[in-house]
């Protein structure tokens, strides 16, 4: 198991700006200059992952090994998304609960400023994931294998947001101060998990984005082209 903590992200500050709006754009620049240079005080980035042998793949579910502890995720419909993997990728990242803490501190008193804020950290997630998948594409590399797409518990269809479950039951969610509630959310907010098929059977060597066919694509903050 890797753990990763301190991680270094950066947020674009015209990225920041496409979310206010062309219109509003210059009126925020100052805002957003403001806010960006008390982001990295409010992050704490990590992520947490291991790699897992599969011993079964099919009938909406694929069987995992790792050192002998043994699980399922279960997939669900996509579950050919796995086809052709012999190892399983699977992995926790958060930013912190900071941001969200002064996010929800600000939002009666100075609501732009806290809409705003919590973009930022959105886009520090995304970051930070980027980062995340830099390290599992280079592993992965330097044993040969291809890369699969990265598939999301909660929004890749047929797979519940229990299925952020069954990744933390491989992982050490604390070791980066991740919670999961009863309801199988993690904790704090923005954090996410996730599972990347490796093997011969995936072409390329980059961890690709169904984010064409997620459920949640219409109302995603930092949906990945390509």
């Amino acid at each position: 198991m890797k753990v990763e903590r301190n991680v270094v992200v950066a947020v674009d500050a015209e990225r920041l700006l496409e979310r206010v709006g062309r219109r509003r754009r210059e009126a925020f620049r100052p805002l957003v200059s403001s806010l960006l240079a008390e982001l990295a005080g409010l992050l704490d980035p990590a992520f947490v992952w291991t790699v897992a042998d599969v011993r079964r793949l099919g009938d909406g579910a694929v069987d995992l090994d790792l050192d002998g502890r043994r699980g399922s995720l279960s997939i669900g419909p996509r579950w050919r998304l796995l086809a052709g993997a012999s190892r399983v990728a699977l992995a926790l990242a958060t930013i912190g609960p900071g941001l969200e803490e002064k996010v929800r501190a600000l939002a009666d008193e100075d609501p732009p400023r806290a809409a705003i804020l919590d973009g930022a950290g959105t886009l520090a997630l995304e970051a930070l994931t980027a980062r995340l998948f830099g390290d599992v594409e280079g592993w992965a590399r330097s044993l040969g294998s291809g890369t699969g797409p990265a598939l999301l518990p909660g929004s890749l269809e047929g797979w519940s947001v229990e299925g952020q479950r069954e990744i933390a039951a491989f992982l050490d969610p604390s070791s980066i101060g991740v919670s999961l509630s009863p309801q199988a959310l993690l904790r704090p907010f923005k954090s996410l998990s996730l599972a990347v098929g490796l093997g011969a059977g995936f072409g390329g060597d980059r961890i690709g984005s169904l984010c064409g066919d997620c459920r949640l694509r219409e109302s995603c903050l930092w949906r990945r082209e390509g």
